[in-house]
């Protein structure tokens, strides 16, 4: 049989799938390449450095207490949620592994590469522009460098379970609503039982969207006006802790302002007509019932292991609630930044007022000067994220600009209109953006940069509005067919964004991975059990090697002032209670747990104390109150056996050295 003739259109469509097929296998690639230089560099930086304050070792320590079978908050002391120790447990569980230094570091480097994949895919996705995708890339990888100092760090957990409700409320939305909204109730839980603070955040954030943009809850106008209470109210109220600190003043007119802005953008987009029949209408039940399938579950799980009600909220909610008393530096939030802010919402409110004014339609056009100003927004709040001139605005925390420009976001160009799915995507965005900033309350730490993370598709989001309204103008006018032929408008911008990926590639890729290489490559292996992937600059690696060896040479028990627990994990020395307390351990814990945790180790009579010299301590409201038995016992029986640079070893005194202490005393 003849093969059948084929028509030039059939050609034409056959060319243009291969070339389809060609792109994709070309921007995958891309992808691909630089993924894998983004694992190797965080590879590098994860293993080449060890933080002082070694937060790390607490959550290393405590989860391999809740491995071996102690309970968390009747047994094991934290502030933080069930979800973070059952699910690293039951992966490490599975898994058939340990806890150890390198294990959490490679964990940690996983959530890095993974946490940058899934933004810029989810990028990629919202805007269809490659150039986007890179951006989001390169920028996300350089902001998420802040894991590599805090592997296994309860925030890290935090980081990824919000850019998944980034990913499922992109990928899922559209095509398959009911099951993403299960997916973010879902991880709206985990969040919750992880932090409890950022649970409350994103609650209100997923909240807000909800009624905002679901049809059937919109029309209640008092719920929606309660939804944009809490929304609005959230950052302020958790806040009052510590009101009189003029920082925190500062940081609640920033939250209140930015959080404001996002409610004009949401009240003005209304209810479309188109929408009434929408199928939105069962999304609250998919949202809630994720929510409540996951919190039952964990706690379930956590009870049955022999958790009580009773030590859960007083870890969780009694002792984080008073961590503002103790540990409180507050972000360098100052009076230019509540300015800006406050410039910026009601410019919102303008912007809004103006579309209300002259109402938005499918014909309306796209603007030449609204365009370029959301490509201004977009460019001005990745460079914050970086500190890059002529955005780099330090002393202020590098969301200081990208939060009270988060709402440009959420304001969809005039011309464009948008379905349900559609709205919820583009409001859940940036409303969680902005709680999510809010983790930095009350210590600014590492959490400064993880916090900001979704402000990076908030900025894409931006450019490709900009863009796409340029390109509209511009296609629409006479000035197109009066541009030189093959390069116009489109062209110059399409090289512009690409020039401008191009060079963070080179900045926060090429130039970071060459730096953490070398920082690797110079560094000294150590020789202690579970971090020998570890690789320290020299003195402190040789200090760190010869007192985990004293220490397993003289002391059967070890603790450490204010708490360093990678020591117990190198030394295999068990502290002398599994109630230790965050660190510091002596405003964590309470009266009656220091006097168990007292009692113990005055029954260990080969107890060893590390005391770390550096000024570290100083951060936590000066150092530990002699007065307190707990920590005099610590001070007073116990002799120096050796220094390791800022680390002292000092041994318990042996019993007749104590006798004659007390007698005198």
């Amino acid at each position: 049989m003849l093969a059948p003739v084929q028509r030039p259109s059939d050609d034409a469509d056959l060319r243009q799938a291969q070339a389809t097929r060609a792109s994709r296998a070309v921007v995958g690639g891309v992808y691909f390449v630089l993924l894998t230089a983004c694992a190797a560099g965080a590879y590098w930086a994860m293993f080449s450095q060890f933080a002082p304050w070694d937060d790390e070792g607490f959550f290393d320590y405590s989860l391999r207490l809740f491995l071996d079978g102690h309970t968390i908050y009747n047994q094991i002391s934290t502030g933080y949620g069930p979800f973070y120790y059952e699910f690293w447990g039951g992966l490490l569980k599975l898994a058939g592994h340990g806890i150890s230094t390198d294990t959490g570091r490679d964990i940690q480097t996983v959530l890095w590469v993974a946490g940058t994949a899934g933004v810029a895919a989810s990028v990629h996705r919202m805007t269809r522009r490659f150039a986007l995708g890179v951006l989001a890339l390169t920028t996300t990888f350089a902001v998420l460098s802040a894991l590599q100092f805090e592997p296994m760090q309860a925030d890290s957990l935090v980081c990824a379970l919000t850019i998944a409700v980034l990913v499922v409320s992109v990928f899922g939305v559209e095509r398959l609503p009911r099951a993403a909204c299960a997916g973010i109730g879902a991880l709206c839980a985990a969040l919750l039982l992880t932090k409890i603070n950022v649970g409350a955040y994103v609650l209100a954030a997923v909240g807000f969207t909800a009624v905002m943009t679901i049809p059937t809850l919109a029309r209640w106008r008092p719920l929606r006006g309660f939804a944009v209470l809490v929304f609005v109210l959230v950052g302020p109220g958790v806040m009052l802790a510590t009101l009189s600190e003029a920082w925190t003043q500062y940081y609640m007119a920033l939250a209140f302002a930015s959080t404001l802005a996002l409610a004009f953008v949401a009240h003005y987009a209304g209810i479309s007509r188109d929408q009434a029949g929408d199928e939105s209408r069962s999304w609250p039940y998919w949202l809630a019932g994720g929510f409540v399938a996951v919190f039952v579950l964990v706690m379930a799980i956590i009870f049955a292991l022999g958790t009580t009600p009773g030590a859960m909220w007083h870890w969780t909610i009694d002792v984080t609630s008073r961590q503002a008393s103790f540990e409180s530096a507050g972000p360098g939030i100052g009076d230019a930044a509540v300015t800006w802010s406050l410039l910026l919402a009601a410019a919102a409110w303008i912007a809004c007022g103006l579309r209300r004014a002259r109402p938005d339609s499918a014909t309306a056009g796209p603007a030449l000067v609204g365009g370029a100003l959301r490509m201004l927004v977009g460019v001005a709040v990745l460079l914050s994220l970086v500190n890059e001139f002529p955005f780099d605005l330090s002393p202020t925390p590098l969301f200081g600009l990208a939060m009270p420009l988060a709402w440009v976001a959420a304001l969809a160009p005039r011309h464009v209109v948008l379905s349900t799915r559609q709205r919820f995507v583009r409001l859940l965005i940036p409303s969680l953006a902005v709680t999510s900033s809010l983790i930095a309350y009350p210590v600014p730490g590492s959490q400064v940069l993880t916090g900001s993370v979704l402000f990076i598709p908030c900025a894409a989001i931006c450019l490709g509005d900009g863009w796409g309204e340029l390109d509209a103008w511009w296609s629409s006018a006479d000035r197109a067919r009066a541009a030189v032929p093959g390069f116009g408008l489109r062209e110059a911008l399409t090289a512009l964004m690409a020039a401008f990926a191009l060079a963070t590639v080179f900045e926060h890729v090429l130039q970071s991975d060459e730096i953490f290489h070398n920082q690797y490559q110079g560094g000294q292996a150590l020789t202690v059990p579970g971090a020998t992937r570890l690789r320290l600059n020299a003195l402190l690696a040789d200090d760190l090697d010869a007192l985990v060896s004293t220490a397993r040479a003289h002391c059967t028990v070890l603790w450490s002032l204010p708490g360093l627990y990678s020591l117990n994990l190198w030394t295999g020395l068990p502290t002398p209670t599994t109630q230790n307390g965050g660190e510091p351990f002596w405003l964590t814990l309470d009266a009656a747990q220091q006097r168990q945790a007292l009692k113990a180790a005055e029954a260990s009579p080969d107890m060893c104390v590390v005391v770390y010299n550096g000024t570290l301590i100083n951060n936590y409201a000066g150092p530990p109150t002699p007065t307190l038995p707990l920590i005099e016992f610590l001070h007073s029986d116990f002799h120096l056996i050796d220094a390791f640079g800022v680390y002292d070893l000092e041994l318990r005194n042996p019993p007749v050295t104590r006798a004659r202490r007390a007698a005198r005393s």
